[in-house]
């Protein structure tokens, strides 16, 4: 479900929950770049994600395209018996237009076939 609303400042909060059984398909990876594409273009100034610390896919995505944690809340979630850290990244237009050039290719336009737009889905 997305739901947008103005931000003040031109703020974005980027929230994402990934199917455990949907992963390595690329679904989440190319809507995430699809959707935070549509953020900036639509006048965000900023986007910013806030990612649990036990989150280590989404985390590993962030580091893989160059971002660190802006800020760490400690122990700011309490889930499964135990408090989490909660990190929070955030990008700017040309951080975000860097990141997106080098996935291009497997957009729709590109070279590949989209994952998400008119492929099989998986059969669970």
């Amino acid at each position: 479900m997305v739901q947008n609303h103005a931000q003040p400042g031109g703020i974005a909060v980027l929230v994402v929950y990934l199917d455990p059984r949907s992963r390595r398909v690329g679904f989440g990876f190319e809507a995430i770049l699809l959707y935070v594409s549509h953020l900036f273009d639509s006048g965000a100034r900023l986007v910013t994600s806030e990612v649990l610390e036990f989150n280590h896919e989404m985390n590993g995505i962030m580091r893989k395209n160059g971002l660190s944690p802006q800020a760490r809340m400690r122990e700011h979630q309490f889930i499964a018996g135990r408090f989490w850290d909660l990190l929070i990244y955030s990008l700017d237009r040309q951080a975000w237009l860097e990141i997106v050039d080098r996935y291009r290719p497997i957009l729709p336009g590109g070279r590949r076939t989209p994952k998400s737009i008119g492929a099989q889905r998986p059969k669970y």
